[in-house]
């Protein structure tokens, strides 16, 4: 029983940032890396992390709390759909294993994409620029606008009805929050 207390309490404190993000925000810096091989990609600021497999179909396949360790997303899906002249497209997405209560990364390999989604093409990654030219006057807030990554995935269809329609899904993570 001590022998298991003590591996819980190592775990458990390599899991917890070493400064707290509202004394220090400039320690968790918003950023995009690939991974070696270049098959993901992850978004993370230190407070949050979420993986993308790219090819051959973008698919986020884990989005961790950084903080406790909590692991976000319970199976794969879909990245998002889309209703077009009454019929619902996916955007992204692979083959969905048999397994819905639980994903290991280890699965990916063996998946493949399906053939009427919106298939990944490319992605661009840029610095969040403000959407309102705002001046603050209150002395709690910052000074300045917020910052961080905005990632953004470009998608088309395999299918000669939508040939020629384009999707870009965004997402946006702030550094310091």
């Amino acid at each position: 029983p001590f022998f298991l207390l003590l591996i819980s309490t190592i775990a458990n404190s390599q899991m917890v940032p070493q400064t707290d993000w509202l004394l220090q925000p400039e320690t968790f810096i918003a950023r995009v890396q690939t991974s070696n091989n270049g098959k993901d990609l992850e978004l993370t600021n230190g407070l949050v992390s979420r993986q993308f497999r790219l090819l051959p179909n973008m698919v986020c396949y884990s989005y961790t709390n950084l903080t406790t360790g909590q692991q976000l997303v319970r199976s794969i899906r879909e990245e998002a759909r889309i209703s077009i002249n009454g019929r619902t497209y996916q955007i992204g997405g692979l083959t969905t294993p048999r397994e819905k209560a639980y994903f290991l990364p280890e699965w990916l390999d063996g998946l493949a994409a399906t053939d009427s989604s919106f298939q990944f093409q490319d992605y661009i990654m840029e610095e969040i620029q403000p959407a309102l030219n705002w001046k603050t006057r209150a002395w709690s807030a910052g000074m300045l606008p917020a910052r961080g990554k905005k990632l953004i995935f470009w998608y088309r269809s395999p299918l000669e009805e939508l040939k020629g329609i384009e999707l870009f899904v965004h997402y946006e993570l702030f550094s310091g929050i």
